[in-house]
């Protein structure tokens, strides 16, 4: 095999195939000025079948680099270099993300070579960087960064990494990549990957952790990690979006600040608190303008990402001097003292758990005096009275070592705003660690009495169901848009295919798809639910029709598709509903709840998203991922103890009722009749409760028609039938025949629930659409992972890269303006040989051959770090203010 042939003839199908019409270039901007558009040959690919479309030249190389071959063509000569950079360019630095699935696989194989290719012995990295062109790392960047790279991120990472050690003079140019892709994912997260962000940072921390305190692409580097901080969107798992290179992102902020602990350690901290000018006396440079954005708003409000920050915050605490910490104290206690004080048990808890840690609690001890007048009256008041028992706890506790540090003024403070019942330390101890009440499971055993009652599920009048389907799989089925996601799943709209009929007759189905490669957790939720549906059949839930799973280790759960979408997208398109049609679906799901806890079972996370609309108007209960037998919650909650946590019920928590919300009952039937009156409540007034997490947060075990609940807005004109049946609800019943009795549900007919023709669900209530996004926002589901504990980044897969160490000179980045620099680094890492500097080309320069010594007649050129100011002021390129504001005199 002519390998150098046979690489430029695969780098040549990649430009022949890659249609512009159905492609979109990765390719950076150059600074040294436009580049010419690449010729395609579009025509020639018109009418070939799909084998001549095979790339047969690139197939041969990954065969040669799947059985190590490729070395036999060793020494490389230069025209190996020539095809490997020109492959390497078209395929993946400046290649195209193309649908077409020949193309796109074929992107892996060429990326597979190149690996193959460059960690053989024999490749010399001098004669490489000589063929490549200026912009090839910089695309790859790009590459990396993108949505769907169409290759493996592990591969890009090693590129990326290898390429930026091997070749100094490409580095500059891939540092103004990363930057400028990072500016463009912050403002649009959805057109980039999370994942790719993070394998970016895993790569970037390895090359912060070789700079000098003195390098010149510190602050801008600095400027981009925090930048990473801003986004507030929410992850497909119901987790902030930033979760997923959140420790990559804290692991490289905390070797940039290794750099400079002085400089960097009290911005960043200040910057994470989001008081960027508030570490005094830090240089300009570190003063990060968006970082009042960092924090999600009280309009979008996003728990899980706030106990991020506050994770992070607790690492970089650490990493503080005593002197450091002085110069941040007061944004420090100011955040804390606004999370400490949260209704969110987890955002309250995770700042109190800072105290837990030695570093932060000798930092705050030397600072009692402003420590104790803030936490102290926050632990007298929200803790004290909070509904989280783990919070009071935690806070008792905390306020024992404040008194331990500053006995005089924490009685003090006790005295003047502790509660009137307990004006004193001891007995707010007391109150603030209350002995745990045992699990009752009243609520368990009334399930087989007095709430349930087979007498309506005898006036049934079944419709068929369609039987269960075992020879099913997922080549069955052709899969299209997602019809909704999660927080442990995607559902997508899929037709069974069936041979010898026409799509159109092919018969729709909706699959939900469960990822169980990164939780066990979730295979089992996926196997429960399962099971569950198909021990459940019933007119009022979506049928089960098939379950599998794949390769990849995916589980699929087939069911009846419903082509009215759900109740929720109803109610906030409408903004209520009528009566009738909300009395018609709650006595459906009434009916269903009957029939499941007539089985034993506990549903556990009814809301209206789980509540899809047939196309006849029919009203279909799914989404089992939470429902299980009423005693294995009961055994749940025992196994739980101290260490209980709402979350832990994988429910949505909105609707869970006060003693479920607090670990006192495990959830049962009477808690699925909770949720049922809120559903009942959310249908009529076109939102929850305002202050649902109030009602959660009380003692009340009982509602009655003139409750707060109906004192306001849409609700205070409910009528009392109205009221009446949703206080039925939320006292725990849901009994269809005492159901059947109350005038508000006068207009179901009970006996032909599901055989007469059901009332219009586009019937308008009395609230109009709601504008607040807070109730246009779906409510998901949360399983909790434990709460997060300190970064133990020594045993981090993500940390396996060895430091790359700065060469400024061989980089071309030099402090003298009028100087640069240039020089290709020889085989051996982090070593250069001098060479004489040229000016930019805005072409890749041919090859030169090496002399009979091996000697390169000419360097690789010489390019300075590209200018980012796109604004005055802006030197980093992300919108940052690097300058001080100016101030009158």
């Amino acid at each position: 095999m002519d390998l150098a042939q046979t690489l430029r003839t695969a780098a040549a199908a990649f430009r022949r195939y890659a249609s512009p019409a159905s492609s979109s270039s990765l390719a950076p901007a150059s600074s040294s000025g436009p580049r010419k558009p690449r010729h395609v040959v579009v025509s020639a690919t018109r009418g070939m079948t799909t084998s001549e479309l095979a790339m047969p030249a690139l197939e041969t190389l990954v065969a040669a680099a799947d059985d190590r071959s490729l070395r036999d063509a060793s020494p490389y000569s230069s025209g190996v270099y020539a095809g490997l950079a020109e492959l390497l360019d078209v395929s993946l630095a400046r290649g195209v993300l193309s649908d077409r699935c020949f193309l796109a696989a074929s992107i892996g194989g060429a990326a597979r070579v190149c690996e193959a290719l460059m960690a053989t012995p024999e490749f010399e990295w001098d004669h490489f960087a000589l063929a490549a062109s200026h912009e090839l790392l910089a695309g790859l960047v790009a590459r990396l960064l993108a949505k769907d790279p169409k290759v493996g991120l592990s591969s890009l990472r090693w590129l990326v990494y290898t390429i930026y050690e091997k070749v100094p003079g490409l580095r500059s140019h891939a540092v103004s990549a990363a930057i400028r892709g990072v500016r463009r994912y912050v403002g649009a997260p959805e057109s980039g990957s999370p994942f790719g962000v993070a394998a970016l940072l895993e790569v970037f921390a390895a090359i912060i952790r070789g700079l000098t305190p003195s390098s010149p692409k510190l602050p801008a580097l600095y400027g981009m990690l925090m930048s990473l901080h801003l986004p507030d969107e929410m992850g497909s798992d119901s987790d902030a979006l930033i979760s997923v290179y959140h420790p990559q992102l804290v692991f490289a902020l905390l070797q940039l600040i290794g750099r400079d602990p002085g400089k960097y350690g009290p911005a960043a901290v200040a910057a994470v608190c989001g008081r960027p000018r508030a570490s005094a006396g830090a240089p300009p440079e570190t003063k990060f303008a968006p970082a009042e954005r960092i924090w999600p708003s009280a309009r979008n409000a996003n728990s899980a990402k706030v106990v991020l920050l506050i994770h992070e915050l607790e690492s970089l605490i650490e990493a503080l001097d005593e002197l450091g910490f002085a110069l941040v104290v007061a944004p420090v206690l100011a955040k804390l003292s606004s999370c400490i004080g949260s209704l969110a048990a987890r955002i309250a808890q995770r700042a109190l758990q800072l105290w837990e840690n030695d570093a932060f609690r000798s930092h705050v001890g030397r600072h009692t005096a402003r420590v104790v007048p803030l936490v102290v009256p926050l632990i007298c008041g929200p803790i004290a009275e909070h509904w989280n028992p783990s919070v009071k706890r935690m806070g008792g506790s905390i306020l024992e070592i404040l008194h331990g540090q500053s006995p005089v003024d924490t009685e003090a403070l006790v005295e003047r705003f502790a509660p009137v019942a307990t004006p004193d330390y001891p007995s707010l101890l007391a109150a603030l660690a209350p002995p745990r009440q045992a699990a009752s499971t009243s609520a368990v055993a009334s399930s087989s009495s007095g709430v349930l009652s087979a007498a309506s599920r005898a006036s049934l009048v079944p419709i068929e169901l369609s039987s269960f389907r075992e020879e099913l799989t997922y080549f069955d089925f052709v899969f299209g848009q997602v019809l909704g996601e999660g927080p442990f799943s995607v559902v997508r709209y899929a037709k069974h295919v069936e041979q010898g009929k026409s799509f159109s007759e092919w018969i729709p189905y909706a699959v939900k798809m469960v990822d169980t490669r990164g939780e066990a957790k979730w295979s089992e939720l996926a196997a429960q639910e399962a099971a569950v549906l198909r021990s459940v059949a019933h007119p009022g839930i979506a049928n089960l029709v098939a379950s599998f799973t794949d390769t990849s280790d995916r589980a699929y759960i087939v069911t009846e598709y419903c082509g009215g979408g759900d109740v929720f997208s109803a109610l906030v398109k409408l903004g209520s509903f009528a009566p009738g049609s909300a009395a018609y679906v709650v006595a459906v799901l009434a009916d269903v709840l009957l029939h499941l806890h007539s089985l034993g079972l506990v549903y556990g996370d009814l809301k209206p998203e789980n509540v899809l609309i047939t196309d006849d108007g029919r009203v279909k209960l799914c989404d089992f991922g939470s429902a299980a037998p009423a005693a294995d919650f009961a055994t749940r909650l025992a196994a739980a103890g101290e260490s209980f946590e709402a979350g832990m019920w994988g429910m949505t928590l909105e609707y869970l009722p006060p003693a479920v919300l607090t670990g006192s009952e495990p959830p049962s039937p009477a808690s699925d009749a909770y949720a049922l009156g809120l559903v009942l409540y959310q249908l009529l007034v076109g939102r929850l409760p305002d202050d649902a997490g109030v009602i959660t947060s009380t003692a009340a075990v009982s509602f009655a028609a003139d409750d707060p609940l109906f004192g306001h807005g849409a609700a205070a004109s409910l009528e009392p039938e109205a009221r009446d049946a949703i206080c039925f609800l939320l006292n725990g019943k849901a009994d269809t025949d005492e159901l059947a009795q109350l005038p508000f549900f006068a207009s179901v007919a009970w006996d032909a629930l599901y055989t007469a023709k059901p009332p219009s669900l586009g019937a308008v209530g009395v609230a109009k659409p709601q504008t607040d996004p807070r109730f246009r926002r779906r409510k998901h589901s949360i399983l909790r992972s434990p709460m997060p504990s300190k970064f133990q980044f020594e045993s981090a897969s993500f940390t396996d890269l060895a430091p790359i160490t700065e060469d400024l000179e061989a980089e071309g980045v030099s402090d003298s303006p009028t100087r640069a620099a240039g020089s290709s680094s020889s085989s051996a890492p982090l070593s250069s040989s001098p060479g004489t500097s040229r000016a930019p080309r805005r072409h890749r320069p041919r090859l030169p051959r090496p002399t009979a010594t091996g000697a390169v007649k000419r360097a690789h050129p010489a390019h300075s770090l590209e200018p980012l100011n796109e604004e005055p002021g802006d030197e980093t390129g992300l919108g940052i203010d690097t300058e001080p504001p100016l101030r009158k005199r």
